[in-house]
């Protein structure tokens, strides 16, 4: 449907005001360029009317008082709106004069003001009467998401929210960590012992302003929200502020709701997710499934006491978020959590070490290779033994780690240095692991010890080294190896001997993080820790190893969520970056570098979507698959996903339509197309015949027809005739995305460039049923069908709303279909050689094609009940087979199914 010229310019607007705000720049230069290129968009068809569209425009943007930032904001209802201004007021102030403090995070104040400042404009407005907003912010692992919602939570204080709820994953030291680091940011104290007993930390240490800045917690560093008694009477007083810190499980979140249900919690309300695609996500098994926390999640949002509220998603890993039903809006649960309002990416600076960096292929000076399948399969049951031994690779990362810990006893203010081992998800297991690197680190320091006081150089400090386990030539070795930009600035026998009496004061800790270990990871600014962590689930998400420079991973996920959370070697390390090594399996480190391409891939998507000003709800994302193993997120997370594909490899390939839609004018379009094509080649035929006649006029090729059993062949069919049919051939997209006719038709382009797929074999296949008579199309053909029979097929279990599957196993064409394309001599030679039986699969008589193979299905569908051709509907389905060729490429995606494929998808619908 053409939209009218208002909405248009409309969305023109929005997309010129979305590109300003992602760029800064509101000069006048830029809004008359940047409205003119998006006015070819939305007016390709008449320049008058883009003319008038353009002064409309730029008058109208000429008219705003543009500010450093715009105040823009693309609304579900409205060209733009302006929230209540934001002014750096007193909680964000405060917040980044406690920043202003922490060196390292100082130079970061200026990026979470701008981040934060767009976030915040995409809010519910606090004056509202009522409206919900639903958004995510995307950044890379350990980017700094924690401080940038925390610089959230205080602009959203500053605007008039009284309440923030923050989700903060599902593991306890996670929700520790981050109320800690809300304490100090935006409470100002830390509770030691019941509600009440408060100690100054952070902002509280801070001069006070003029403002009452206090904000009530329902949680504590020590105590989740069900760990504490809050008087079920207490209610905010006006103006009054609160934050609570919770797990995303049951017993929480069922706390938080009673809390809801007391009305202790004021309105407007923000709730942050933190590692929203992580738990809160809907996993239930049926469509109208809800799994629990989330609709304990989605109960809390849709609570008749937060009429005006914000979800704002944090996450790395946006892959299931942005395949939640878009459309789910449940009477007891409410909406769910699709950001249908906003997405925003929170690109990392060239100073970030993460994927880009490790992971670009060109550069594996980071990588180290592990090989823990020695002595721990990758896949092991809980109750796994290990040897009693260690293998080399991770010895190497234990002496990796030392000398690290060693460079910073060095320095005039050491800082925490951290080891990941992440190889099991199993306790059991990681208490073994913790036990046998215990030994081999108490080893090693020991021969350390009792060598380097006495060498004079390293050839003395070597010849120590009487052990089994040659402890000090590996630690040599790996100095040697590892460490050669810093063999200049360090000696490493005196780094060794700082340690020495560093480590008899501060000795290197190795504590195991999971549910059931009493060890926790604690990092204070005034004490020095020097950590191994050992640890599965509970170090692959949220949690920051302070200072982390050695990393052991092997582990076996196949999701790219998960692999991607997994990186907790991510951050920001510039002092140290040289010296962070990753020991990791070599099929792991492949699987990055293509999840990495996967991400850069879907960043981009983003930001297009955030440029061309439509909204999340408006456009589905592309992710691409992985063409082998891996997936990219959990298959209950996926249910409201499809395949999409931009473009097909076709080589060796066979394609063939699986469902059809069932209404008549589709068949009618389709029934035309087959007799348009069948009467092209008729025609090409009696015109070859007649060029035969005359010398004058012969043609070096031209099609030509013969019968058998199996149907009516025609041969050296022009490539034209076929892009015709596919031109004109409705193709059912959801069931049958391999027969997208633009994608195959792409392809054979493709291959008719380099002059392939120039000619074909056509064959209109005869079955089982009774003799062909087309009555859908009005089309007269000038063929008869005499001899050809229906194709009968029974309709799959999943038929209906429209649509008719082809059979349970989703075949059209049967085995031995393949043996169109090749002449009888050919096909006795190919099943001749053949070993595995009579009846080779259809791939391999495909691999001999000289010619690509057109497949015809006049077809009907059994009645199911007495398993009869249904008279009345006739169909039309085809299977193409292509040769070998080296010119197309498949890009294969999974898309969200509850949203458009395309902007003019949704411009139809609308």
């Amino acid at each position: 449907m053409m939209l009218s010229f208002e909405e248009r310019k409309k969305r023109l607007k929005e997309s010129v005001v979305s590109c300003l705000e992602s760029t800064g720049d509101y000069s006048r230069d830029k809004i008359i360029k940047e409205t003119r290129r998006f006015s070819e968009a939305f007016f390709p068809d008449s320049s008058e009317d883009q003319e008038r569209a353009i002064q409309i425009v730029t008058e109208e943007l000429f008219d705003t008082t543009f500010s450093e930032k715009s105040p823009f904001i693309i609304a579900e209802d409205d060209d733009s709106r302006n929230l209540p201004p934001i002014d750096r007021s007193e909680f964000f102030s405060r917040y980044c004069a406690y920043l202003q403090q922490d060196g390292s995070m100082a130079k970061a104040i200026d990026s979470i003001d701008a981040v934060t400042e767009k976030i915040v404009t995409k809010l519910a407005d606090p004056k509202s009467k009522s409206e919900r907003i639903r958004g995510l912010v995307v950044a890379d692992v350990q980017s700094g998401k924690t401080a940038n919602y925390i610089g959230l939570i205080a602009k959203a204080f500053d605007i008039g929210y009284r309440s923030v709820i923050v989700l903060s994953g599902i593991h306890n030291n996670l929700r520790k960590q981050t109320q800690e680091r809300i304490d100090a940011g935006i409470i100002g104290s830390t509770q030691r012992g019941s509600i009440g007993n408060a100690e100054p930390i952070g902002v509280g240490l801070l001069p006070a302003g003029k403002e009452n800045l206090s904000v009530f917690s329902f949680t504590t560093a020590w105590g989740d929200v069900h760990n504490h008694s809050v008087p079920s009477t207490s209610k905010l007083s006006d103006g009054s502020r609160s934050i609570l810190v919770t797990k995303k499980n049951i017993q929480s979140l069922t706390s938080v709701l009673k809390i809801c249900d007391s009305g202790q919690i004021a309105y407007p309300l923000l709730l942050i997710d933190d590692e929203a695609d992580n738990a809160s996500i809907n996993v239930g098994r049926n469509p109208e499934d809800v799994s629990r926390i989330n609709g304990l999640i989605r109960k809390i949002l849709s609570h008749d006491s937060f009429p005006v509220n914000s979800y704002v998603g944090y996450t790395a890993t946006p892959f299931a978020n942005v395949l939640v039903n878009a459309n789910v809006d449940d009477e007891v649960y409410g909406e769910d959590i699709f950001p249908k309002d906003f997405i925003i990416l929170m690109r990392s600076s060239e100073e970030y070490f993460g994927a880009n960096k490790v992971f670009s292929g060109e550069d594996d000076k980071y990588l180290c290779r592990s090989h823990l399948e020695e002595i721990l399969p990758q896949k092991h049951s809980k109750d796994f033994i290990l040897p009693n031994k260690l293998t080399d690779c991770i010895k190497d990362a234990i002496c990796h780690f030392l000398i690290n810990v060693a460079i910073e006893s060095a320095s005039d203010k050491p800082k925490h240095r951290s080891m990941m081992v992440n190889v099991s998800r199993f306790v059991q297991v990681q208490e073994q692991i913790s036990r046998r690197l215990k030994n081999y680190l108490d080893g090693l320091v020991d021969e350390i010890r009792s060598a380097v006081n006495e060498a004079s150089s390293l050839q003395d400090f070597l010849q120590q080294d009487e052990s089994d386990e040659q402890y000090l030539r590996r630690l040599v070795s790996l100095w040697q190896r590892e460490f050669i930009s810093d063999q200049e600035s360090f000696d490493l026998l005196e780094l060794l001997r700082l340690f020495t009496k560093e480590n008899a004061r501060n000795p290197i800790k190795i504590v195991v993080i999971n549910g059931d270990s009493p060890d926790e990871l604690t990092y204070e600014d005034d004490a020095l820790v020097n950590v191994i962590a050992i640890g599965g689930d509970a170090l692959s998400r949220g949690l920051t190893l302070e200072g982390l420079v050695t990393s052991y991973f092997a582990r076996n996920s196949r999701s790219y969520d998960t692999l991607m959370q997994m990186c907790r070697w991510f951050g920001y390390r510039a002092s140290y970056e040289h010296r962070c090594r990753i020991w990791l399996p070599a099929e792991s480190q492949g699987w990055y570098e293509y999840i990495t391409r996967v991400v850069a891939e879907l960043y981009d998507e983003i930001e297009n979507l955030v440029q061309r000003g439509i909204r999340p709800r408006d456009l589905a994302l592309k992710i691409r698959k992985h063409p082998d193993r891996l997936i990219i997120t959990s298959v209950n997370k996926q249910k409201s996903s499809k395949d999409y594909f931009d473009s097909l490899d076709v080589s060796c390939k066979l394609f063939e339509t699986l469902s059809f839609i069932e209404d008549h004018d589709t068949q009618y379009e389709n029934e035309s197309a087959f007799i348009r094509l069948i009467n092209d080649i008729e025609q090409d035929i009696s015109l070859n015949n007649r060029d035969l006649r005359d010398s004058t006029r012969r043609r070096t090729t031209g099609a030509a027809r013969t019968s058998n059993t199996t149907g009516r062949i025609y041969q050296n069919v022009p490539v034209e005739r076929i892009l015709a049919f596919l031109n004109d051939y409705r193709n059912e997209n959801n069931y049958s995305p391999k027969t997208q006719t633009n994608l195959l038709s792409s392809a054979i382009r493709k291959m008719n460039l380099v002059g392939e797929a120039l000619y074909w074999r056509v064959l209109i296949a005869s079955g089982k049923g009774g003799q062909v008579v087309l009555s859908n199309s009005s089309i007269e053909p000038i063929f008869d069908l005499n001899g050809i029979k229906w194709t009968l097929r029974s309709p799959g279990t999943d038929s209906g709303g429209g649509i008719l599957l082809s059979g349970d196993n989703r075949r059209l064409s049967g085995r031995g279909i393949g043996a169109v394309g090749l002449e009888q001599s050919k096909y006795e030679e190919i099943r001749k050689d053949y070993s595995g039986g009579n009846n080779p699969p259809d791939s391999l008589f495909i691999r001999h094609f000289t010619e690509p193979v057109l497949v015809l299905f006049p077809l009907k569908f059994k009645n199911p009940i007495n398993g009869l051709a249904v008279e009345e509907a006739q169909y039309i389905g085809w299977t193409i087979m292509f040769p070998p060729t080296n010119v197309t490429v498949e890009s294969h995606y999974v898309v969200n199914s509850s949203l458009p494929n395309d902007v003019e998808d949704q411009v139809d619908e609308n």
